[in-house]
């Protein structure tokens, strides 16, 4: 499990800039506002919202009432009378709950918050419930990194989700911050050997924490295999010194998962790292470097009120994929012969309802065949 900490200091003490093509050292590619919604349990909860130069105080209504402030480093939220069953719900709109963290932080430490035993406030105060008084930061991620040319002469092209932009770079760094993609892509247009090459080095995260490949080389080099070039290892220290579309992705995964007992036991399996654990009725997070293949087994299911819930943080939903190794032949699912009662489960289970017991695979990124993740075995260890 993990929280980020040391991540929102590193926002907090961060000083933005805004980005001049050709002059600048770097560039903001965020968006210019943030939207979230806040409600009271009984209507009578005070808080004050800080974000940036402006400072509001509101009394809650127990409906969702939304705020829209222009994008501030991070926003503060006071709850100024808790007691007597008030309790306060926050929801991130834009950026979305994935891209935002929150933190109490007169008890983040107290609470152990990111270790094995943490408290499960920690878990609560990160789904947006503010039941104690004090003051909360929600700080949003960026993905930082930097480019610059040999030349100064290097064409290229960056998408970062659904922002695209080409630019020819300079002989110094110039670093760009986008809402964090599940995939970055940057395409090299204009090599033409020494000294035209492009120099890449991730920020937040560090470059350990993230894979590069050039998708148009990398099987052509076998990058992986024991006869692999030389220039996979280029390529993964940052050096782009051919033309082509370079993919730069995290090297771990994070998700949730909650019972609705909390009597649910499973075992969750990512590469070399195993552990059995009985779930809570709260969202519980958790974080491993990114193996192939995920497996949560679900072991005392009941046909009745005990179920599974998973949620994909990073990657997210739309780039994961969701199998129930046990049944999923059985259910004919993939296939165009697909009967009403069996494509109801395949969907609830692609969805993240865990509700029967066996063996789940969670791929990312692209699904591949079955049996390949079942025999496929890496080692990662647990963050």
């Amino acid at each position: 499990m993990t929280c980020y900490y040391h991540t929102i200091l590193a926002l907090i003490l961060a000083t933005p800039a805004n980005f001049v093509a050709g002059s600048s050292a770097s560039g903001r590619f965020l968006g210019e506002q943030i939207t979230f919604r806040l409600k009271g349990v009984t209507g009578e909860e005070s808080v004050t919202i800080e974000a940036g130069s402006s400072t509001t105080t509101r009394t809650l209504t127990t409906e969702w009432e939304e705020y829209t402030f222009a994008r501030p480093l991070e926003l503060f939220i006071r709850f100024n009378n808790n007691g007597q069953s008030r309790d306060v719900r926050f929801e991130a709109v834009d950026p979305t709950p994935q891209n935002t963290v929150i933190m109490y932080p007169e008890n983040w430490a107290g609470w152990n918050c990111g270790h094995t035993n943490e408290n499960t406030r920690c878990n609560k105060v990160r789904a947006g419930n503010l039941n104690w008084g004090g003051k909360y930061i929600v700080a949003f991620k960026e993905f930082r990194f930097r480019l610059k040319g040999d030349s100064g002469e290097e064409s290229v092209t960056i998408e970062a989700g659904s922002t695209t932009i080409t630019t020819t770079l300079m002989t110094e760094w110039v670093e760009y911050t986008f809402a964090p993609p599940s995939e970055l892509f940057i395409s090299f247009h204009n090599d033409n050997g020494p000294p035209r090459d492009v120099r890449f080095e991730a920020v937040d995260p560090a470059l350990q924490n993230t894979v590069i490949k050039n998708s148009d080389t990398w099987a052509e080099w076998n990058c992986g295999q024991t006869n692999e070039s030389e220039r996979c290892s280029n390529v993964r220290d940052g050096n782009f010194a051919w033309n082509g579309k370079y993919v730069v992705s995290s090297k771990q995964i994070t998700f949730r998962l909650k019972g609705d007992t909390g009597e649910e036991e499973v075992t969750i399996e990512a590469g070399s790292s195993r552990i059995t654990k009985t779930l809570t009725t709260e969202w519980e997070e958790y974080t491993f470097e990114k193996p192939h293949a995920l497996f949560i087994t679900f072991h005392n299911d009941n046909r009745r009120s005990r179920d599974v819930r998973f949620e994909a943080v990073d990657p997210t939903p739309q780039n994961t994929v969701i199998q129930l190794i046990d049944t999923w032949a059985e259910w004919n699912c993939g296939q165009t012969n697909v009967v009403e009662n069996e494509h109801q489960w395949r969907n609830i289970a692609r969805a993240g309802n865990f509700a029967r017991g066996g063996r789940y695979v969670v791929t990312f990124d692209s699904a591949a065949p079955l049996a390949t993740m079942a025999s496929t075995s890496q080692e990662y260890t647990l963050v």
